[in-house]
């Protein structure tokens, strides 16, 4: 087997893969990346049992085999590659790689018999959504998340996703993020999962650098959840165990918000803390800023430093 690929390709796959390698782990396979060669495509996959990733890109090759590399080493030699085509071969469970400047190098593999198989989830709760709205509700609950182990259900996010409305809950016991969007998901029944936030986090780092793609699917089952577009497609395990009420902590009628902003060095609260907090409870009641004029402004405006500054 022989294929062809660009070094820019190759390491944007390992890259994004990496960061599913566990750091420490009695099974030493999980510290591998399973490679797949196809004709036209390489898949690399990771994972550390919990979370699974495999990401892909078109390739040049001339036949069909999978291997099991060291994730470490292989990142290492990648990284350090120079840009341009590489030139992958296998010699039974050996890799070589070698680039036109005349590098080569072999990197000794194991078969792939004992790397955990890529989760199969059944596709009868499937639904698409917007990147954008999913990156929007992920920052704005992720950052309440619960630390605490001893509770399992708030170290996840709460997924609720109706016909047509979705939204994320994450609550620590003390704070409480959510954020909800509202679009036609064609979905029969409600559903309502708790998904690792180390997966989501993960996800809009990834999505962050897929700026072509606009939506991506979503499959759950009892267990898990994956995520998936022709290039990505990342499986986690659900976490079990009932979520707290949420509702009864967001108050339905009357309810009161109180925002205070204090802006260092600002000048009088009507020269720029004032103006902003105007526009945040604007966005917040209306979801859009009619007052472009005040945000330009705003987003245009230096304060000048050199007032406060104490003279000796």
């Amino acid at each position: 087997m022989e294929c062809k690929i660009l070094k820019a390709d190759l390491y944007d796959l390992i890259q994004k893969a990496y960061p599913f390698i566990p750091v420490k782990s009695s099974l030493q396979i999980l510290s591998n990346f399973k490679i797949s060669f196809f004709k036209e495509k390489i898949e690399i996959a990771a994972t550390d049992l919990d979370h699974s990733i495999i990401m892909s890109s078109k390739i040049e090759c001339s036949g069909e085999k999978e291997i099991t590399l060291n994730a470490k080493k292989l990142f290492e030699i990648v990284r350090e590659l120079p840009e341009g085509e590489i030139y992958l071969k296998d010699d039974e469970n050996i890799l070589l790689i070698e680039s036109k400047n005349g590098f080569s190098c072999k990197i000794a593999g194991t078969n792939t018999n004992d790397f955990p198989q890529f989760p199969l989830v059944e596709e009868q709760n499937k639904f698409t959504i917007n990147i954008n709205s999913l990156k929007e509700m992920i920052i704005k609950s992720s950052f309440a998340v619960s630390k605490d182990e001893s509770r399992k259900s708030l170290c996840g996010i709460l997924w609720k996703v109706e016909k047509n409305k979705t939204g994320m809950v994450a609550t620590d016991g003390h704070r409480l993020g959510s954020s909800f969007i509202s679009d036609d998901f064609s979905i029969a029944d409600t559903q309502s999962m708790i998904v690792s936030a180390k997966t989501l986090v993960f996800l809009i780092r990834i999505l962050d650098s897929e700026k072509e793609k606009n939506s991506i699917s979503i499959t759950e089952d009892e267990k898990y959840v994956v995520f998936s577009n022709d290039r990505i497609k990342i499986c986690s395990k659900l976490i079990e165990g009932p979520y707290p009420d949420f509702e009864k902590a967001i108050p339905k009628n009357n309810p009161k918000i109180a925002l205070s902003v204090y802006i260092e060095n600002g000048g009088f609260g009507s020269t720029f803390a004032a103006p902003v907090a105007s526009l945040l409870i604007e966005k917040y009641l209306n979801d859009s800023i009619k007052r472009t004029w005040l945000e330009e402004y705003l987003l245009n405006s230096r304060i000048d430093y050199s007032k406060y500054e104490k003279k000796h």
